[in-house]
């Protein structure tokens, strides 16, 4: 919409003008305006209006010259918004990234071991992109832009670097004139990082998790030239919960020769949503806790009702070879962003974090090294592939992993320890216990019955835990990093993954990797969740322990576990991949006949000449498949009631359930009323006109 206003026109005219043009036009425009409207009237807010000017005054121009004339925050912004769409977009950009850091959505902070100092300038883009879109394995590289980034909030000056890249392929039905069109395009998709020189923090948003950690490993090794894979990137979680009982802290018995006094001077709760937050700050001198329930009520009750966004401690302390105390003010906010990471002198900062880690506030957790991931391969493709969501820690010690590694990795989480449990001894035999606390660290006590003595066992088997199978499937795509890949992982659904396609062969071919197939239904689902994606090209799906059939779909099953060298690494050869891929197609490729072939599991794979493999999972179905092989070979057809006899089934639609509609007419067909047989290329020529339309017979 363009808007002809007379320059001499004064403000009441032209407002007159544009209100009467803009109720000129469908509601369905004015919402577009509107949302135009929201995005300026945000950037003149008075933090992102600091913001904007800051940026201007970092990045100045001489395109920008009017901009300081404008008469006020609407003006710049709508100037901006105008004139330089680019500074717009980083200012919103900024806000945004502020937003997700105080409410931790999207957002992930890690550390650099030794912080590195370097400006925009200095950040090649171009490199960054390209590594980037090798390491995600995405089709087109990377727009990457790096602008210098003054805090609104006077802290240190760091590096916004905003990350484009292509998304999926979509397309949308537009009318154009009186034609009926189809636009393609491809959405943008875009990752912010933002680096602060000082305290070597890396804050990284984007709706991944995989991809905020991932692109953060790629700017410290590509832009700062740190080594990741020896010295990994670290990150730190605190936990303000210990203060809904109590806001006292006590100080630490091995720094009491330290520390005089510690408290806090402040602290933030916001209640029903994030715009509604209550804060409580007095002095050092003053008890927090005794003025909380005097200007707020019971601060139990106040913590129930919110939750503790921010919290300001107070330490007096004497430094090591002083006299004189002084003192440390920091700030907690949420769970990822602690002031003390940009405090200058290096005895306050540790102090600061050894009381954190005393009261149990601060978390340490970094990515393991290279070596460390190796050897805990086997034992994370075997959490991948569990049926349950949580397994026990008597596992985590069965295959001696270390529980807290595994957990500060991010690889698993630990929960709550069910409070009865089944245990076995030798006078009880199995029977149900309830977990009791004993007077011995690191131990409990399993009472068989209230005031009955029990066996005590470590609390580390009975503890429980989640694997984060986002992470471990990260990990495990990396063993398959010598494969050449062409596309971003996409999951599937909760058993399934699609890792793009490969080159294997002399040829691209589809790729998955499946978990979970040891239960006969998710095996199933996953089998008709691949054949539904109508690839006539044979790929390859991996699973992490046991290929328990060689096939699913038209595609090779492969065993990561059985893959992994002995020796030497986590990454499998791609030759040895490549072997067992074409011996699959091979031996698939290779019968004349129809075969059936047990795989030992109450499982077989049926072969069929000219026709992909096709799994059949339970022994009343494997049963139901020898019935129609045998009459297959005989060259009769068998009749339903003997075909279903002693199966529990009396039709095809209640042995088979959902896969019956896939099976018919391609693997079973009935030459006549009542019979059966399976369904060769011969077979169904013959019987193309003669084909019941329901199983029911």
């Amino acid at each position: 919409m363009t808007l002809n206003v007379l320059a001499d026109a004064d403000e009441s005219e032209s407002q007159v003008a544009v209100i009467g043009r803009l109720q000129q036009l469908a509601a369905d425009r004015l919402q577009h305006i509107e949302a135009q409207a929201r995005r300026v009237t945000a950037i003149a807010q008075p933090n992102a209006d600091l913001l904007l000017r800051k940026l201007v005054e970092a990045n100045p121009s001489k395109t920008l010259a009017d901009f300081a004339s404008q008469r006020d925050e609407i003006a710049r912004s709508l100037w901006c918004y105008v004139n330089a769409p680019l500074l717009f977009a980083n200012a919103e950009r900024a806000v945004q990234m502020h937003h997700y850091r105080d409410f931790k959505k999207l957002y992930e902070a890690y550390e650099l071991e030794n912080p590195v100092p370097i400006t925009a300038d200095r950040i090649d883009g171009q490199k960054l992109g390209e590594e980037i879109a090798a390491k995600l394995h995405l089709d087109d590289v990377c727009q990457v832009d790096a602008v210098d980034l003054p805090t609104a909030d006077g802290g240190a000056q760091a590096i916004m670097i905003v990350i484009t890249s292509a998304g999926v392929f979509s397309s949308q039905k537009a009318v154009q004139g009186r034609k009926l069109t189809t636009l393609y395009y491809r959405p943008p998709n875009e990752a912010v990082l933002v680096y602060t020189p000082m305290s070597g923090t890396i804050e990284s948003c984007t709706p991944d998790p995989i991809v905020r950690r991932q692109i953060a490993q790629i700017f410290a090794e590509v832009s700062l030239g740190q080594d990741v894979s020896h010295k990994p990137l670290t990150w730190k979680t605190y936990d303000l919960g210990r203060f809904r009982k109590s806001l006292k802290l006590p100080i630490p018995v091995e720094m009491g020769d330290r520390v005089q006094k510690v408290c806090l001077t402040e602290v933030q709760v916001t209640l029903a949503t994030w715009k509604q937050r209550l804060s409580l700050k007095v002095t050092a001198d003053d008890d927090i806790e005794e003025m909380a329930r005097k200007a707020l009520g019971s601060v139990h009750n106040l913590s129930l009702g919110g939750m503790l966004g921010r919290v300001e401690f107070y330490v007096k302390f004497t430094p090591t070879g002083a006299t004189k105390p002084k003192t440390l003010s920091f700030t907690i906010s949420g769970r990822n962003r602690c002031s003390l990471q940009s405090e200058r002198d290096p005895e306050k900062r540790a102090l600061g974090f050894k009381l954190l880690e005393e009261w149990g506030i601060l978390t340490r957790l970094r990515n393991m090294t290279v070596d460390e991931q190796v050897d805990a391969l086997p034992f994370l493709l075997m959490i991948y592939d569990l049926p349950e969501k949580e397994f026990s820690g008597a596992m985590v010690v069965d295959h001696r992993q270390d529980a807290k590694q595994l957990e500060t990795s991010g690889y698993i989480v630990r929960r709550s320890p069910e409070g009865i449990v089944l245990f076995e001894d030798d006078e009880l035999g199995l029977h149900e216990a309830t977990i009791a606390p004993s007077s011995g660290q690191g131990q409990a006590i399993l009472q068989p019955a209230e005031d009955v003595d029990g066996a005590r066992v470590s609390s580390q088997d009975i503890s429980r835990f989640s694997p984060q199978l986002d992470f471990i499937r990260q990990t495990i795509e990396g063993s398959l990093s010598a494969l050449v890949r062409h596309g971003k992982t996409q999951v599937l659904n909760d058993h399934l993954a699609h890792l793009g396609d490969i080159e294997i062969g002399g040829q691209r071919v589809p790729a998955y990797l499946a978990r979970g197939l040891a239960d006969d239904k998710v095996l199933e689902k996953v089998d008709r969740e691949i054949r539904g994606q109508n690839s006539s090209t044979r790929g390859i799906i991996f699973v992490p322990v046991c290929a328990r059939l060689p096939f699913l779909g038209a595609h090779v099953v492969l065993s990561i576990a059985e893959l992994l060298p002995e020796v030497g690494g986590g990454i499998i050869d791609g030759s040895v991949i490549e072997t067992r891929y074409m011996a699959g197609l091979s031996g698939a490729a290779a019968g004349a006949t129809v075969e059936l072939i047990k795989s030992g599991d109450g499982g077989a794979t049926l072969y069929i000449p000219g026709k992909h493999p096709w799994p059949v999972v339970g022994e009343k179905r494997v049963e139901i498949i020898e019935k129609l092989l045998r009459c297959h070979l005989a060259d009769q057809p068998i009749k339903t009631g003997d075909l279903f006899k002693n199966t529990g089934s009396g039709h095809f639609g209640q042995a088979f359930g959902d896969d019956w509609p896939i099976m018919k007419n391609t693997i079973v067909c009935s030459p006549r009323h009542g019979f059966w047989q399976i369904c060769t290329h011969k077979t169904h020529e013959l019987n193309s006109n003669s084909v019941s339309d329901s199983d029911e017979l």
